[in-house]
């Protein structure tokens, strides 16, 4: 769906996606969610994502997401 708003520019509705993206990260998920704000050029997201890989660093890398 995320590819679909891009595309046609749905600024409103890219912004809302990626705010519940935000709302829903954990250990399990970052990761590809950081791949999927970094590939849509989502910067807050992106930049969120970060933070909460910096904060869980020790976690993620000791989870089975991490090979994904």
């Amino acid at each position: 769906m995320l590819s679909l708003v891009h595309q046609y520019g749905f600024v409103e509705l890219q912004k809302s996606i990626s705010d519940y993206l935000e709302s829903i990260l954990d250990v399990r998920n970052v990761c590809g969610i950081y791949d999927i704000a970094s590939l849509y050029e989502l910067k807050s997201l992106e930049d969120t994502c970060a933070r909460f890989i910096d904060r869980n660093c020790s976690t993620i890398i000791k989870h089975e997401s991490i090979l994904q």
